[in-house]
């Protein structure tokens, strides 16, 4: 309610300025004109201006909207990459499992994958009692199948 007072207030004084200063133009000549067309203007923009502010308001609800549909997808997406690590670490950890039975070693087997945007196992821990040969054929097969350097593979 008061800003409605307010708004009332604003466009009769600005219409009692208007009045005022084309009163003292003169009704005729380019002056006269000019500050007719110009308290004219004026008076336009006093009476929009409320009209321009409800306006901008709901930009910002769009922004609002914005940024939570922002902030969703982001949440989607590192839920999405967190789906996709876990896959590629069960399924890496699967791969050097068979490698290691075909050899007929009995492993346990602990990836770590990169936290890049796409992921990709970086490291491993691997368990169990091993022979020097096999070892070295398992820690070759992880290095050229799934690019782990040796320096990555930990043997416990």
């Amino acid at each position: 309610m008061q800003s409605i007072k307010e708004y009332l207030l604003g466009v009769i004084g600005a219409a009692i300025l208007c009045c005022i200063v084309t009163q003292f133009a003169g009704k005729e000549g380019i002056l006269g004109i000019t500050l007719k067309l110009l308290t004219g203007v004026f008076m336009l923009i006093v009476l929009v201006a409320p009209v321009t502010d409800i306006r901008i308001r709901p930009m910002n609800i769009f922004s609002d909207i914005t940024a939570d549909a922002d902030q969703i997808t982001s949440t989607a997406a590192n839920s999405s990459r967190e789906s996709v690590a876990g896959i590629i670490k069960e399924q890496t950890q699967a791969y050097i499992l068979d490698k290691a039975n075909t050899c007929g070693v009995t492993l346990s087997v602990e990836v770590t994958v990169s936290e890049g945007e796409i992921p990709e196992p970086v490291s491993v821990t691997l368990s169990g009692k091993v022979s020097p040969y096999n070892k070295k054929i398992l820690t070759q097969t992880i290095e050229n199948d799934l690019g782990i350097p040796s320096e990555a593979q930990i043997w416990n």
